[in-house]
């Protein structure tokens, strides 16, 4: 299985700032994420690895016994 592109919506309960939108991210066999500092980048690759976690291991990404 190989992911080619993500879009992802995170909603927070900060009234600052009440989501994070990842969309149209493309990947290839090779990716550089290059961006300025706090924009995100620690964030999509932390979440490409939930992503491929849930993948191994469906059950995971159930919380509190759901």
């Amino acid at each position: 299985m190989k992911l080619k592109e993500v879009n992802y919506k995170e909603f927070s309960n900060n009234p600052k700032k009440n989501y994070w939108e990842l969309s149209g991210l493309s990947l290839g066999n090779q990716t550089l994420i290059v961006s300025k500092n706090a924009t995100g980048k620690t964030r999509v690759v932390n979440l490409i690895i939930s992503l491929a976690q849930l993948i191994r291991n469906p059950a995971s990404g159930l919380k509190n016994g759901e």
